[in-house]
């Protein structure tokens, strides 16, 4: 079977031939990843977008706090705070950008979530490190990337990195933060 891509770019799936031989497929899954690696912006660098899987139960303080924002401050994003979970000793600045409007499975979680888009700042550049797939050397994959802050840190990531965001969606008390999820289950189970 043939299958092309919709865009052009770079394979960043890490190995696909090992990750989709004899692996059942059905119509809508995800099978590899493409990355526009070349970049869209005047200065000619790749742009990170972290996709995050908030759990359905927990978007709705991020739409109401995106609602808020932007009736107090119009054109200002949400803020956010991520850590690199191979560099967790160092918290990033990012911003909210984008909510997908399905829930989705996360079959690993057996939970539904919604992915949003937080885009990290104060990113200097981000470097794309290529090297040929394996049995087929004139193509080639993204194996890491460099990414390097404005304040000359630079980090190395694979493909995939895992992060942690934390998105700003304001100002509670401390003991709605603390027992929200039981809150959340006494009208969910009880009430309901």
């Amino acid at each position: 079977m043939k299958v092309k891509s919709a865009i052009d770019g770079m394979v960043a799936t890490w190995d696909p031939k090992l990750t989709l031989r004899g692996r059942p497929v059905n119509t809508g899954d995800l099978l590899l990843e493409i990355w526009d690696v070349e970049g869209e912006a005047a200065d000619n660098q790749v742009r990170w977008l972290m996709r995050v899987k908030m759990p359905e139960h927990r978007i709705g303080y991020v739409l109401e706090a995106a609602r808020r924002k932007a009736a107090e401050s119009p054109g200002e994003p949400l803020t956010a705070l991520y850590i690199l979970a191979s560099y967790p000793e160092r918290k990033l600045p990012g911003h909210f950008t984008r909510i997908f409007t399905a829930a989705e499975l996360d079959k690993d979680e057996n939970e539904h979530v919604v992915p949003v888009y937080v885009v990290p700042d104060a990113v200097e550049s981000f470097k794309v490190i290529k090297e040929p797939m394996p049995g087929n050397p004139e193509a080639k994959q993204v194996t890491t990337l460099l990414m390097t802050l404005e304040d000359g840190t630079e980090f190395l990531l694979s493909p995939g990195a895992e992060v942690r965001v934390k998105i700003e969606c304001g100002k509670r008390s401390l003991g709605f933060v603390m027992l929200r999820e039981l809150i959340e289950f006494f009208y969910e189970a009880i009430l309901f």
